[in-house]
């Protein structure tokens, strides 16, 4: 986890010194973005009783980015382990399943990008672990194609995962988290999308 922090750290940096001296360009926020998803987000956990040990490991890996013009195609693997042993009845079970996601995202359409997180929902030790997704809402009308583990379907708001860390490592978290939607924010621009909507 720390040598992860540190390549996000230090790609931030680079991100922020291009735009110190001039707005980076196209080229270089997709090659920022691009390098930022060359890793995989993981949590392990397990909690146990008297009568059950749970352990539990999920991943998003596997990660390939398609840039062309004001179009991504993104996809990734969500991987899940789960082992489960039985103190009572002295039997152990292994679980495993992997879902894949391809989403389209014209940036030209895009209207609003911020952070969105969730728990994992099986074990109680999951809570202790953030799930943080970019959240990309269309302009209005705007449905963006989405395929998961098969099945496909359109919607207005879709998520990319950006990062995965234990809760009590947040504010460790914030700069990288940050960075990435700022990165994808900048590109949205440079695609020609509109500004949010704003009352202020």
């Amino acid at each position: 986890m720390k040598k992860i922090l540190t390549i996000c750290l230090l790609m931030a940096m680079a991100f922020t010194s291009q735009a110190q001296n001039g707005k980076p360009t196209k080229e270089e926020t997709i090659q920022f973005i691009n390098s930022y998803y060359e890793k995989t987000f993981s949590f392990q956990c397990m909690e146990q009783s008297s009568l059950y040990m749970h352990q539990k490991e999920m991943s998003l890996k596997n990660f390939n980015l398609v840039f062309d013009g004001n179009i991504l195609k993104i996809s990734w693997q969500e991987n899940y382990k789960l082992k489960s042993f039985s103190k009572e009845r002295l039997k152990s079970t292994d679980e495993e399943s992997t879902y894949k996601t391809n989403l389209i995202i014209d940036f030209s359409k895009v209207q609003l990008i911020e952070q969105a997180f969730t728990n994992g929902t099986y074990l109680e030790c999951e809570k202790d672990f953030i799930i943080l997704y970019a959240r990309f809402r269309g302009i209005t009308g705007h449905k963006f194609s989405k395929e998961n583990d098969g099945k496909s379907t359109e919607d207005n708001l879709v998520d990319i995962p950006i990062n995965i860390y234990k809760r009590d490592n947040t504010s460790d978290q914030e700069a990288v988290n940050k960075k990435i939607i700022q990165a994808f924010n900048h590109l949205r621009k440079l695609c020609g999308a509109p500004e949010p909507i704003s009352f202020d």
